[in-house]
C-alpha cells in the first residue's frame, strides 16, 4: 500500500512539473509565435 501511494505521488510530482516547464518553455502566444525576425506577418 505504501509503494502505490509513493508511486501516485511521485506521478502527481511529475505532472505538475511537466505542466510547468510546457507552459514556461513551449507555450508560445500568436505575437511571438508568427513574428519573425525580418518581417512580422
Amino acid at each position: 500500500m505504501k509503494a502505490v501511494l509513493l508511486g501516485i505521488a511521485a506521478a502527481l510530482v511529475l505532472s505538475v512539473v511537466a505542466a510547468r516547464v510546457l507552459d514556461k518553455e513551449v507555450q508560445q502566444d500568436a505575437e511571438q509565435r508568427w513574428q519573425t525576425q525580418g518581417v512580422r506577418l
